[in-house]
C-alpha cells in the first residue's frame, strides 16, 4: 500500500465479496469503494461518461451513510441499467449529532447488451463486518465491506 494513494484489495470470503479499501480522504475512500463495486458488476474499466446523476445521501453515522450511498449505486444499476464509470465525491461532511452527508455525482452510461460484459450480480451492501476508521499514524482512512452476491 502506498501512502497518500487510494487503493483496494479483495479479501477471501466464503460466500460473498469482501473488500479492504484505503485512501487519504473520506472522499477518495468512498469513490474507490463505489468504483470497486461497479467493477464487480461490470468488470470493464473503460466506461463512457454519457450521463451524470447527482446523488446526495445523509444518515445517522458514517457507516449508515456509506451503506445508503452504495445502495444508490445498486439502485441505479438495477432500475436504470446505469453502469458507473466514475464518481465525483464532492464532499463527505460531518453534521451535527454525528450524522454524515455525501454530495456526489455518478458518471457513466446505460448498459448496452453486446457492448458491456456482466460481472457478478451484487444483491445488497451489508453491514456485516463493515469497518470505517482513520489510522492516526498514517492519516489514511481504511474500510472493510462485504457485498452480498
Amino acid at each position: 500500500m502506498m501512502v497518500n494513494q487510494a487503493g483496494h484489495e479483495f479479501i477471501s470470503h466464503t460466500a460473498d465479496i469482501q473488500v479492504a479499501v484505503w485512501a487519504p480522504t473520506l472522499e477518495q475512500l468512498f469513490r474507490e469503494t463505489a468504483v470497486v463495486l461497479a467493477r464487480v458488476m461490470v468488470p470493464e474499466p473503460a466506461i463512457s461518461i454519457e450521463r451524470e446523476i447527482e446523488v446526495i445521501t445523509e444518515a445517522e453515522d458514517i457507516k449508515a451513510t456509506l451503506f445508503d450511498w452504495l445502495s444508490e449505486v445498486l439502485f441505479y444499476s438495477d432500475a436504470e441499467l446505469f453502469v458507473l464509470g466514475d464518481v465525483d465525491v464532492k464532499a463527505v461532511t460531518r453534521l451535527a449529532g454525528g450524522k454524515y452527508r455525501i454530495d456526489s455525482v455518478f458518471k457513466g452510461e446505460t448498459f448496452k447488451k453486446g457492448h458491456h460484459v456482466s460481472g457478478r450480480e451484487v444483491k445488497a451492501i451489508t453491514y456485516s463486518y463493515m469497518e470505517v476508521e482513520e489510522q492516526p499514524t498514517s492519516g489514511m482512512y481504511h474500510l472493510k465491506i462485504i457485498f452480498d452476491i
